[in-house]
């Protein structure tokens, strides 16, 4: 039975142990012997110990007498010399085995190598830690996300900011910390790049640990493998409560600057308009005005009477036609081309002056020839 039960334990694939109910080493598979480079003979009993790294013995000594105290089930981690003399970190678990009135009669175990894994932990560990510390070292808030949107990891920045525990931030979106209003619209930013892989930046409220919103500018990047796979997604908030305010305000001061501007606009063109319907209208008084003083003379100058009338008329339909301008002015209507008359224009700036002229005593005289040869012209004089 003995010689089958070895057969057995050397065909195993892992290194296998049976000890006495009191801890002493009673058999060992080919797989241990093999591993630590120890026959039965040379583990039998509590020899076993000399294999084990004497940092970790008396830690593991203390444990599997905890384990045989207690009679259950348990498993104990330590670093063991293997046969070309390294030590590597071993898991030792056993399990005891009952007779049939309960009493324990063996205890089995096994020895698995995890050296590899505790060094690739390690190592993970490590990395963890560098990412944790380059994370807390940036100085704005920021959230870490896995490739599904759960938050991972927070730095102390916007643990600080918001005042809460990582805990109550991975569920942000009930907690409280995006203002209502932005929401709906934060999450669907959220989903939006998280499906299509693509980073996103939002302008968002973040309730500060005072109950006081602020703006900030969102910025999600997604961090990707050699193979293009999102591994994770870093969101950087970036305050912009101040710049806004600062736009707020620059925009309000341009907005009075604007009106400002508006009304010295309309305070020259008012001056303009006043202008250029004055201009007709003076000199329709002055033309009415000397119209009477001829109607006074004895006999009355009836000639000049009748030309000072039909300049009045035209001097109204001068005022006419600026009005018709300013009005197709504010109506943004387009602009038309016409024929101008340089003689008729000249005619009209010497009757926008005869008004003028006759009140000072000035008498005005147009001697007008028209033709086709250039060399032809209209003569103006005047005398007082």
């Amino acid at each position: 039975m003995e010689f089958d039960l070895r057969r057995v334990l050397d065909a195993l694939p892992t290194m296998v142990w049976i000890a006495l109910p009191d801890g002493q080493l009673e058999l060992i598979n080919r797989r241990w012997s093999e591993y630590t480079g120890l026959s039965l003979d040379e583990a039998d009993g509590s020899e076993w110990q000399a294999a084990v790294n004497p940092d970790d013995l008396p830690t593991l000594l203390e444990r599997w007498r905890s384990i045989l105290a207690s009679g259950q089930p348990g498993e104990i981690d330590a670093r063991v010399r293997r046969f070309d003399g390294q030590y590597r970190w071993v898991r030792v678990q056993c399990s005891p085995m009952f007779d049939d009135a309960g009493r324990i009669i063996k205890w089995c175990g096994t020895v698995t190598d995890v050296d590899d894994f505790r060094r690739a932990e390690e190592t993970l560990r490590r990395r963890e830690l560098d990412f944790q510390l380059i994370v807390d070292s940036i100085p704005i808030p920021v959230a870490v996300t896995t490739p599904s949107g759960e938050v991972e990891g927070l730095n102390q920045l916007t643990l600080d900011y918001f005042g809460k525990t990582f805990e109550e931030l991975k569920g942000w979106k009930a907690s409280e910390v995006v203002h209502p209003d932005d929401l709906d619209r934060t999450i669907a930013a959220h989903l939006e790049a998280h499906q299509q892989g693509n980073s996103y930046n939002i302008e968002i409220r973040h309730r500060r640990a005072d109950g006081v919103y602020r703006w900030y500018n969102v910025l999600g990047l997604p961090l990707r493998d050699q193979q293009g796979n999102i591994l994770r997604w870093f969101h950087l908030l970036v305050d912009i409560d101040d710049r806004r305010r600062a736009e707020a305000a620059l925009q309000a001061a341009n907005d009075r600057l604007a009106r400002a501007s508006q009304v010295a606009s309309l305070v020259e063109l008012s001056a303009s308009i006043a202008h250029e319907v004055n201009q007709p209208i003076a000199a329709a008084l002055a033309n009415a005005q000397a119209a009477l003083r001829w109607l006074r003379r004895d006999p009355p100058d009836l000639a000049e009477v009748r030309e000072a009338l039909d300049d009045v008329v035209k001097d109204g339909t001068r005022a006419g036609n600026v009005i018709d301008r300013i009005r197709s002015l504010f109506k943004n209507a387009p602009p038309s081309l016409e024929n101008l008359d340089i003689t008729e224009a000249l005619s009209e700036i010497v009757a926008f002056s005869r008004g003028k002229a006759l009140k000072n005593g000035v008498s005005l005289q147009v001697n007008s020839r028209r033709a086709c040869r250039p060399s032809e012209e209209t003569a103006y004089s005047c005398s007082k």
